[in-house]
């Protein structure tokens, strides 16, 4: 592909550009950056999420968290991150100061009221606005259920180019995972665009970054630390091993950062996690205490 086909004339939105040409984009991406042309398909999804999103009247309410924020916000991780991890300060429905149980699980079940109603909602006016085509897209609640499940999925199945068994495992859909639960701070803009606009800067489909409020990556680096053990302090046979795989990977790349070694020595940070999940999420263990700290620590 000649990014110089696309270097003239007005703006194209990608999408609208003919299927056999994005193809073509997806290979070149595909060629240059080592993933698979579904894999970069699906990048072009995850990253238009993301701008409806913090495009949106709801971005001051926002924050882009999890392995997802890792690798499109920082490059910390070379994974494929297929989810969009959102949290939603919890004053915006309607609930500040310390929360009792019940009120807590009013939270959630506000959670879920907002995200299969208002959210999807104003992802639908924003798809539209930007001009996408309905027909290549669906949006559906994962729990249709009255629910104080946390967090809330939205999956948005988009149509693919590609095959249904070419790379099963990479499914044709974002999932959008909203938490009424999650601590805010510390959070910072930073910028996003897909790898196809990283590749062909200069193309007429290639749109300017947007911002997106984000998770400090040392929060996240201890957040997976505390959850990593809280999991291996269970006893054997209730421990969870699917899908753990991934926390070590992230925090052995973040490690590797200058966030990781930051993080360690952020006491004020992990004591206000710790603060956090003590009241807003149940915590199965007691004996937390700094990473890598022994247990003979007198912060036990």
């Amino acid at each position: 592909m000649d990014q110089k086909n696309y270097a003239e004339g007005i703006m194209i939105k990608f999408l609208q550009i003919p299927d056999n040409e994005k193809r073509n984009i997806y290979q070149d991406v595909s060629n240059k950056i080592g993933v698979p042309p579904k894999a970069v398909e699906k990048d072009v999804w995850v990253t238009l999420m993301l701008r409806m999103v913090f495009e949106s009247e709801l971005a001051p309410h926002l924050i882009f968290k999890g392995g997802t924020s890792l690798s499109k916000a920082f490059d910390l991780i070379k994974r494929l991150s297929e989810d969009i991890d959102l949290g939603i300060d919890r004053t915006y429905l309607g609930f500040e100061g310390d929360l009792s149980k019940g009120q807590i699980r009013k939270l959630r079940r506000e959670c879920h009221t907002f995200v299969s109603g208002e959210f999807k909602e104003l992802l639908k006016k924003q798809l539209d606005e930007y001009g996408v085509d309905e027909n290549l897209y669906e949006l559906a609640v994962e729990n249709t259920q009255i629910s104080d499940q946390d967090p809330e999925t939205i999956l948005v199945n988009y149509k693919s180019l590609y095959d249904k068994d070419e790379l099963p495992y990479l499914l044709p859909r974002v999932k959008i995972e909203i938490s009424a639960r999650s601590l805010i701070e510390p959070h910072h803009p930073e910028e996003i665009r897909s790898w196809i606009e990283e590749q062909f800067p200069d193309a007429a489909f290639t749109e300017d970054a947007f911002e997106v409020s984000t998770t400090d990556p040392r929060k996240t680096f201890l957040e997976k630390l505390i959850l990593l053990h809280e999991e291996f302090e269970k006893p054997k046979d209730k421990i969870r091993y699917l899908r753990m795989s991934m926390h070590f990977y992230d925090i052995d790349q973040i490690m590797s950062s200058e966030y990781g070694p930051a993080a360690l020595k952020d006491h004020a940070l992990f004591d206000s996690i710790i603060a956090h999940r003590r009241v807003i999420t149940p915590m199965s263990t007691t004996t937390i205490h700094y990473p890598f700290k022994p247990l003979t620590s007198p912060r036990l």
